[in-house]
């Protein structure tokens, strides 16, 4: 009889293939290879780093790491670095708001064409605001200015 170990290693592993082909199809490149660590998320090329699943996974657990692939994926297949980084503006802060909305956009733009990818986009939004805001906020000095507007143009958007 297998060990509860070995089961859930075979379904960890599972997950993980589904979610590179996922991850493939979203992005529209079939060379789009996907790693898995401590570290992430981030794309260099056509590599993706997605941090992995702790060892005993919660539904919300997997939904982050579907969302943070989803988002990956949509920046390969709907984002023109070259485009962006032309338009770019100058001012450390106006950039930190150009690149935020532009997050926003690329990730609203395939919540609209593909079911169930809002819920896991919104669930890597929430870890990732849990994890830069561990402290109640309370007021406009608690969140930096690129943050509070992504999340009104989220919201505007949904």
């Amino acid at each position: 009889m297998p060990s509860s170990t070995n089961q859930n290693n075979t379904a960890k592993e599972k997950f993980r293939e589904a979610l590179k082909g996922c991850a493939r199809a979203v992005s529209g490149n079939d060379e789009l290879q996907m790693t898995f660590g401590q570290d992430g998320p981030t794309m260099t090329g056509n590599t993706a780093l997605i941090p992995d699943l702790p060892l005993k996974p919660t539904y919300t657990d997997v939904q982050v790491m579907r969302g943070m692939a989803d988002s990956l994926s949509l920046k390969a297949s709907c984002h023109d670095a070259s485009a962006h980084q032309k338009r770019a503006p100058y001012d450390t802060e106006a950039k930190m708001i150009y690149d935020a909305l532009e997050e926003v956009r690329y990730e609203m733009v395939g919540s609209q064409r593909m079911a169930g990818m809002e819920e896991n986009l919104w669930a890597r939004q929430q870890k990732q605001l849990q994890t830069q805001y561990v402290n109640p906020v309370f007021g406009t000095e608690d969140v930096p200015l690129h943050t509070a507007l992504s999340l009104l143009a989220r919201e505007a958007m949904l």
